[in-house]
């Protein structure tokens, strides 16, 4: 009469043992295959961002020009990152830049001439003048504060202070008379300057004179 051998049954039990847990392994790999691939097409198909349209300069762009159609390319950035204030193409063409502006830079309402410049402002008003020394202009840029001085017109006498600290909204080298300043023998030196409202007519008047000149303050 045959007897188990308990050796035999041993070996029986480790070799299923053994079948199992390497069945286990190949399906724990393999799912984590899956997994691994999984996150990575999640990572590569993430939801696209929201995007919106914006105008910006198509080339490099002198401050004070009148912008054309061809000065604008659309482009289009995520919501997050558009700039406040931007404005359609219909706003912007005809209007002046209030400074240079670097090819793909958005153009926004505080880029072109207008009441926008004045937002940071509160109390001044944005006065067009006509500097003595129209090469003087060349040296200013839009946010410059400057000293308007009185010049004297015979040349005799010292220039005299007239508004402390005025700022430079953007400085206009064509056709003043586009913004309101008469033409006169040299068409440049032509700055938009910000004053308190109460000085605005005296700066005005003594700027169409073209006995203003400007100091940079310390």
């Amino acid at each position: 009469m045959a007897t188990d051998d308990p050796s035999h049954s041993l070996r029986g039990l480790l070799a299923g043992l053994r079948r199992r847990v390497l069945l286990h392994r190949r399906g724990l790999a393999a799912l984590l295959l899956a997994v691994a691939v999984a996150a990575g097409v999640g990572a590569v198909r993430a939801p696209a961002q929201a995007t919106t349209t914006v105008w910006v300069a198509a080339r490099d762009l002198d401050g004070g020009g009148a912008l054309t159609g061809a000065d604008l390319r659309r482009a289009r950035l995520p919501e997050a990152a558009a700039p406040a204030g931007a404005v359609t193409r219909e706003e912007l063409v005809g209007r002046r830049l209030s400074g240079p502006v670097r090819a793909g830079e958005p153009l926004t309402d505080r880029r072109v001439l207008g009441a926008a410049l004045l937002e940071a402002y509160p109390g001044r008003s944005a006065v067009p003048v006509r500097l003595a020394d129209p090469g003087v202009a060349e040296l200013l840029h839009p946010g410059d504060r400057v000293d308007l001085m009185r010049a004297d017109p015979r040349g005799d006498g010292p220039s005299t202070l007239l508004v402390p600290r005025a700022v430079v909204l953007s400085v206009i080298r064509d056709t003043p008379s586009a913004i309101g300043v008469p033409d006169g023998p040299d068409s440049g030196g032509i700055v938009l300057v910000a004053v308190d409202a109460a000085a605005a007519p005296e700066v005005s008047a003594a700027g169409v004179a073209g006995f203003l000149t400007v100091a940079l303050p310390r």
